[in-house]
């Protein structure tokens, strides 16, 4: 069997062949002719090999994203650190320099500039009015209610085959 086939090719030709392979089915001993059952396991390995060697090549992938992500959160740590050196810095700058003053050089210039901002005393005395509520789905709550036979509007479950490559 060729190599360049590729996986869907194979699966639809296994398909096809086994379909044919029934029409010559020894209708006394309901053995398959010899020819199509060589052909039907040369076709099988052939999809099986592929199929073992796509899965070997995800969990590769998995394997790499999941170091990229460790990576992503060593270098996210590094990013927050320099980001709090620098503010240190900048509010080192604030504590010892007299407010409104300005200096610069020929790379870089200090200066400043007014700002407000609103500080909450009490959370707790707070109007509604003032208040920013998320509304999000909760999936967990919606496949425990149509479980127990609810009729949710604009939901439903659907049964579904994952692949699990281990």
């Amino acid at each position: 069997m060729s190599n360049t086939l590729k996986l869907y090719e194979l699966g639809d030709m296994y398909r096809e062949a086994l379909s044919a392979a029934q029409d010559s089915v020894d209708p006394e001993t309901g053995e398959i002719d010899d020819s199509w059952s060589e052909f039907l396991d040369t076709v099988e390995d052939s999809l099986h090999g592929k199929a073992l060697a796509c899965a070997a090549m995800s969990r590769e992938l998995l394997v790499s994203a999941e170091a990229t992500a460790i990576e992503a959160k060593r270098i996210h740590k590094m990013q927050l650190s320099l980001e709090r050196q620098s503010e240190s810095l900048k509010n080192y700058i604030a504590r010892n320099l007299p407010a409104g003053e300005k200096i610069r050089n020929d790379y870089i210039s200090i200066s400043w500039r007014k700002s407000q901002a609103v500080i909450i005393d009490d959370e707790s005395v707070l109007p509604d009015e003032y208040w920013k509520v998320k509304r999000e789905v909760s999936k967990s709550i919606i496949k425990d209610a149509v479980k127990k036979g609810t009729q949710v509007p604009g939901a439903h479950i659907e049964e579904k085959m994952n692949v699990s490559i281990k």
